[in-house]
Parts: structure tokens; C-alpha cells; sequence
């Protein structure tokens, strides 16, 4: 079942692939002034039913590989780990929210003392 899926999710692929580049060439006829707008409106009629198609079945890939709940919690268990550490390591480095913020205000408030005395 997942394999047929997967088969059907590639050929709604293939056929937003097409319809972006017949896109690009319509948008280069428009530039030409070869399509008019009743045309244009038309296409963009369709390239909607296509992306709108290719966005549904895109999230219904998304939903189908995602990770049961139990392995989503240890791998963000894993990653605020991580982050954790680095920010740590941050903080060593002087590279913490509020001492940036001082630096650059610092900073800015020198250039403005030295544009004001030229």
C-alpha cells in the first residue's frame, strides 16, 4: 500500500514538474504579449488545481512518514539537549543575548557620537 502511494505521489509530482514549466513559458508569451488575459486567467485557473493537488497529496506524504509520537519525543529530548550544550557554550564565549545587544548599541551610539563631532 505504501509502495502504491508512493508510485502516485511521484506521478503528481511529474505533473507539477510540467505544469511549472509550462508556466515559464507562459509567463515569457505574457512578457511577449502573445496571451491575453481572459488566457492567462484560464491558466492560472488551472496551475491552482494542479498545485493545489500536488499540496494535499504532499502532506498526506508528510503525515505518512512521519515518526510515531514516542521516537518525535526522544528526538526533541535529543535536540534540546543539544541545544542546550551550545548555548552553554555561547555563554563562555560572551555570545549571549544581552551582551550582543550591549555591543551593538555600544557600537552604534559611538558612530553616532563620531558622526556628530564631524
Amino acid at each position: 500500500m505504501k509502495r502504491d502511494f508512493e508510485e502516485y505521489f511521484t506521478a503528481v509530482q511529474k505533473d507539477y514538474n510540467r505544469m511549472l514549466k509550462d508556466r515559464d513559458k507562459i509567463n515569457d508569451e505574457i512578457k511577449k504579449g502573445l496571451i491575453s488575459s481572459e488566457q492567462r486567467e484560464m491558466f492560472d485557473t488551472w496551475f491552482n488545481q494542479v498545485k493545489m493537488n500536488y499540496d494535499r497529496i504532499s502532506y498526506m506524504w508528510y503525515l505518512l512518514h512521519l515518526p510515531p509520537k514516542f521516537i518525535q519525543r526522544i528526538q526533541q529530548r535529543n535536540i534540546n539537549s543539544k541545544m542546550m550544550k551550545e548555548l552553554e557554550k555561547y555563554k563562555e564565549l560572551e555570545a549571549d543575548k544581552d551582551t550582543i545587544l550591549n555591543e551593538n548599541d555600544s557600537a552604534l551610539t559611538n558612530i553616532e557620537k563620531f558622526t556628530e563631532e564631524e
